[in-house]
């Protein structure tokens, strides 16, 4: 583009949408587990997965523990596996250190141990953690019992349980005093203690628009709307399209009302209500109700019209037997009972297959006007109790009956 060009687009076209704040987090959180103090002992390994949100990446920057302490290490996978920290547990080379310092007893209250590297985390990543204190002795970190699948959830991440180590020598596979207590490792237990984290939201941008939370998608749905020229009277509407996308982009989305109940929604979108299934079934058993009531319906009408053409042959020839001159009225009545009758048939089959339909487009509401034939057919007699059982049988199926 020419530098006129540039000119008349404006200074602000010039600057680049973000893909990110550019804070290292946007947002920091705390994340603390319940703590019966079931056990103590030299170390806990244990996994975090980060929840599929709109961030960039979650750092792990502090990690709470208490106990007699001593010489603490903290610990982090070096690669991300769905496993965690499995498989991994013995193998040094595996892991990566965050932090080393030597801590005084601390039984009562929690003690920050705050990491020189932060733990990265991105969406749905999952790594292994590990406590781990050089202390002989069997009360330098407190954890729990295994007491649930997940040990704590919040909005952003989920602490697994893992398992304890019995050991002062890091990753060991031999226990303290040549096994007195048993196997160094010791599964299904649960890390006592806080997590310190901070969040790296994404900033809007077209191509990550449906990892944004629906109330934020309306918005920018609602904004885009004024680039319609029906919206020439908004003041949004003079901008250029850059100007609106930068604009969206500036937003700080993660702090409007609301965000966390709409994220929650993200991760955990409501199940359809009963009634919106009850519509759905009844939409579709109508279609069926309505296939396997016409084919009825054309079957009786056959059967009832043969039945009228018998009634018609033995009513002649009783009148020709009897030689009496009503034969021909005779004929003509059931020949009119014959045609009524497969009329009346055919009538139902057809209110049938319109009561479905409206079924199918009502949303868990009896339209009245379906079970109203139309003015311009005569359904009468059985016709007519044909065509209410149809109905009947239609609005069974879309409610589930």
């Amino acid at each position: 583009e020419s530098r006129v060009e540039l000119e008349q687009r404006g200074a602000m076209d010039l600057l680049v949408r973000q893909k990110s704040a550019a804070e290292n987090v946007d947002q920091e959180v705390e994340a603390e587990t319940q703590d019966h103090m079931d056990h103590t002992f030299t170390g806990i390994m244990w996994n975090v997965r980060a929840h599929d949100l709109p961030f960039e990446y979650m750092e792990i920057t502090a990690v709470w523990l208490r106990g007699n302490l001593g010489p603490i290490s903290i610990w982090s996978t070096n690669s991300s596996t769905p496993e965690g920290y499995h498989g991994k547990h013995e193998d040094e080379s595996e892991w990566e250190k965050h932090y080393e310092r030597i801590h005084d007893p601390s039984f009562s209250q929690l003690t920050e141990m705050k990491l020189k590297t932060p733990i990265r985390l991105a969406p749905k990543e999952t790594k292994g953690l590990y406590a781990h204190s050089a202390c002989r002795g069997d009360e330098q970190i407190v954890y729990d019992n295994q007491r649930h699948h997940v040990s704590l959830s919040d909005m952003h991440l989920d602490i697994l349980p893992g398992q304890a180590h019995l050991s002062d020598v890091p990753f060991s596979s031999h226990g303290q005093f040549q096994g007195w207590w048993g196997p160094p490792w010791r599964d299904r237990r649960e890390f006592v203690g806080r997590l310190s984290y901070g969040i790296r939201w994404l900033r809007w941008n077209p191509n990550v628009h449906e990892q944004m939370p629906p109330l934020f998608r309306s918005l920018v749905w609602s904004v885009v709307m004024s680039r319609h020229k029906r919206a020439n009277q908004s003041l949004l509407y003079w901008l250029t399209d850059d100007h609106i996308l930068y604009i969206l982009n500036s937003i700080d989305w993660w702090d409007a009302p609301h965000v966390q109940e709409d994220l929650d929604r993200l991760l955990h979108p409501p199940l359809p209500s009963v009634t919106a299934q009850m519509t759905a079934a009844g939409a579709a058993a109508g279609k069926v109700v309505s296939a396997k009531s016409k084919s009825v319906f054309k079957r009786l009408a056959a059967s009832m019209t043969n039945w009228a053409r018998r009634r018609r042959n033995e009513a002649e020839i009783e009148a020709s037997d009897a030689g009496s001159p009503a034969s021909s009225a005779v004929s003509s009545a059931v020949n009119g009972a014959s045609g009524g009758a497969a009329a009346s048939a055919e009538n139902g089959a057809s209110f049938t297959e319109n009561g479905a339909s409206s079924n199918a487009n009502s949303d868990a509401s009896t339209n009245v006007d379906t079970l109203t034939p139309s003015p311009s057919r005569s359904i009468g007699g059985s016709g007519a109790a044909f065509g209410l059982l149809a109905a009947a049988s239609t609005m069974a199926g879309g409610y589930g009956v």
